[in-house]
């Protein structure tokens, strides 16, 4: 997990002009700094293709429409013989999704250097109610320059198949500026650019417009093994240069990665060209995706590996190059089995098997050594204690390590120095209860009087007798485990189908010999059911389950859209006779000092405490599944007759709010309106 830094050699001094030293750091990490503002050179890229909300990637076709002969031609303008431009403005038409879209806004180009613009709605299945198409994912920090809101698209010629790009005239793409296509467009690699065939270093290259895109849209994503699968956040700072023109210099960037592409002509195959070379990757703490370390070693772990830098790259295919800071690092949980305690801290690392971790910093008085065995928990990534000078800080909040007596508690809040002693400046998370972002939070075990800073799901851990002290802050992600539950029918078994970032669905991911009859399941991030195929669940789009049973009809859940982030998740069988067996019950933020309980009533029967303040805390949502863990007592979901929500201050007895809704039994979620 240490990173290391690697200055170029001449060779690459060649091609990027000047060498890139180590990410340059704050010099006092301690403190908030002003926030950076990115210039507009340095892209942030994402993990969307063409930015539409699910599924991301489609193929368009204008056949049906009132301009059926749809092209495009200079500056992105759509066109037929007929007409162009805002004449396209309340078409319809289709992608072979079968979703339905229309464009209800035309933005003409005004500088040199624009292009034209459109915005698109598309038809929610099943009503007739129309959103916006586009996706605004939340980026990692502050763009240089906001989307537009609704996001508009741009227009491009040839279509995507999944991560490849097929240069075909008979097709038109729309890419909206959220996904890498568009921006790749932006960044100066449109498909129809024609580029030079000698590049920077006197090699003699041909490459289409086409070819620069696909590598380009590798890169923006972090695809590196060209599979569809990303490995990147949402406006991450990056450097970008190429073989063929010159490159622009960012303090604070380090050389990562070359990169090549190959797009789809008529005729010719598909080619799915990995990532050249690598000599760091963009997120040290996010898994490469599907069989990378296999394709393209890992030069910090492989003795056999090269860096780039001791690469040809220009001969081994390269067309785009690079750089990005480093940023992240790895929250490690340690136990202490003679007394208990656990410490949650990137301040060490794990090293090989059997060896204990490694402190990166000068151990804290008071803190034993972590031991080898048991081996150490991942909990999340976060942003590293060192904020390269790319990252503004304005948005993040400091995360520290204390010893307090015999407990050991990492927290953003300030505790009191004495009792509690300040150990270490473990990273930056985000503020408790950001939107998009996994939440840390921090519980206290009655039992052995220790804290845990955890990631894990509430419902895992209320049933392990923890009590929710606070939410800590957000993640950049997380390693939880996904509690999936579904409705239930009798004498069915069922299987998981997950759908993944590149759109496409892992069929039986959990098969019926792992799930039988059970209408729960605990998702790890292997679809044991098809060849234990590795999906970070940060990577999954959608989920369903299939039922099934011998000469019975079999039943599919719609698809149920997934956050990326959230650890319960329930799937809506909509079947004959099927039964409900969980409820998300959720509720406004009230703000920092409030914390809340909730209160279940069976027909007929008293209202029971079903999760009170210590277990709820500062939480906005809660999946009841039957057992009421505050008072010990069972309320089955089929039973309930009502939920109560209450709003406590921190340091009062009395609710400062209640509310009730009736509940039929038959609901899976359930929104309740609280204010004070």
């Amino acid at each position: 997990m240490t990173s290391i830094c690697r200055h170029p050699v001449l060779r690459l001094v060649l091609l990027l002009a000047a060498p890139l030293g180590c990410a340059a750091q704050r010099d006092s990490p301690d403190e908030h700094s002003v926030a950076t503002v990115l210039t507009d050179w340095v892209p942030q890229q994402g993990r969307l293709v063409l930015g539409f909300k699910n599924p991301d990637v489609r193929v368009l076709s204008f056949a049906g429409s009132s301009h059926p002969a749809t092209r495009v031609r200079a500056r992105g303008e759509l066109f037929d013989a007929a007409a162009g431009g805002t004449a396209y403005q309340g078409v319809t038409f289709n992608s072979t999704d079968g979703s339905q879209l229309r464009i209800t806004s035309v933005v003409a180009p005004v500088a040199p250097d624009e292009t034209w613009q459109y915005v698109v709605e598309q038809l929610r299945p099943n009503t007739t109610t129309w959103e916006p198409a586009c996706d605004a994912p939340n980026p990692l920090v502050p763009l240089a320059v906001p989307l537009p809101d609704p996001v508009p698209s741009i227009a491009m010629q040839g279509l995507w198949l999944g991560p490849l790009y097929w240069n075909n005239a008979s097709y038109v793409t729309l890419s909206c500026k959220s996904g890498v296509a568009a921006k790749c467009a932006g960044w100066g690699f449109p498909v129809d650019k024609q580029w030079p065939h000698v590049t920077k270093g006197g090699l003699i290259r041909w490459a289409s417009g086409g070819d620069l895109m696909e590598a380009c849209s590798r890169m923006a994503r972090a695809d590196y093994c060209a599979l569809g699968m990303p490995n990147t956040l949402d406006g991450t700072p990056v450097q970008i240069d190429n073989v063929y023109e010159g490159v622009q210099q960012h303090n604070g960037m380090e050389f990562e990665a070359a990169w090549t592409g190959k797009a789809i002509t008529d005729g010719a195959p598909a080619v799915n060209l990995p990532v050249v070379c690598l000599s760091k990757r963009r997120w040290s703490t996010l898994p490469l995706g599907g069989n990378c370390p296999l394709q393209v070693p890992d030069p910090r772990v492989t003795a056999k590996a090269k860096f780039c830098e001791d690469t040809d790259m220009e001969t081994a295919g390269a067309l785009v190059y690079s750089s990005s800071s480093y940023m992240d690092a790895g929250l490690y949980t340690y136990s202490y089995p003679a007394t208990g305690a656990r410490f949650t801290t990137s301040s060490v690392v794990p090293r090989g098997h059997g060896q204990p971790p490694e402190w990166k910093i000068t151990q804290p008085p008071g803190v034993d050594t972590p031991p080898a065995d048991p081996l150490p928990v991942f909990e999340a990534s976060i942003f590293a204690a060192a904020l390269p000078v790319t990252i503004p800080d304005a948005g993040v909040v400091q995360l520290f390590s204390y010893r307090c007596g015999d407990d050991l508690i990492t927290t953003t809040s300030e505790l009191a120095d004495p009792p509690c002693t300040k150990l270490a400046l473990e990273g930056h998370v985000y503020p408790r209860n950001a939107a998009g972002r996994a939440s840390l939070r921090r519980w206290y075990s009655p039992l052995t009087k220790r804290s845990y800073t955890t990631a894990i799901s509430p419902t895992t851990m209320a049933a392990g007798t923890w009590n929710l002290v606070e939410t800590v802050g957000g993640v950049l992600r997380a390693a939880i485990d996904v509690n999936l539950r579904w409705s239930a029918l009798a004498g069915y078994t069922y299987t998981i189908d997950a759908q993944t970032a590149a759109g496409d669905w892992i069929t039986s991911c959990i098969d019926s010999a792992a799930i039988g009859t059970a209408t729960t399941f605990a998702y790890h991030g292997v679809c044991s059911g098809n060849g234990n195929y590795a999906l970070n669940h940060a990577d999954i789009l959608a989920f369903r389950v299939v039922a099934t049973r011998p000469g019975k009809p079999t039943y599919t859940s719609e698809p149920q859209l997934y956050d990326g982030f959230s650890s319960d998740v329930y799937l809506s069988l909509s079947a004959p006779s099927s039964v409900v067996t969980a409820v998300e019950i959720r509720w406004p933020d009230l703000g920092a000092d409030m914390v809340y309980s909730i209160d279940v009533r069976v027909s007929g029967g008293d209202w029971l405490r079903c999760a009170d303040r210590n277990l709820l805390g500062d939480s906005t949502s809660y999946i009841h599944t039957g057992r009421c863990w505050s008072s010990g007592a069972n309320a089955a979901v089929s039973k309930l007759a009502a939920i109560r929500l209450c709003a406590f201050a921190r340091d009062k007895d009395a609710p400062a709010a209640c509310s009730e809704v009736p509940y039929s039994g038959t609901l899976p979620i359930v929104d309740v309106k609280l204010k004070i």
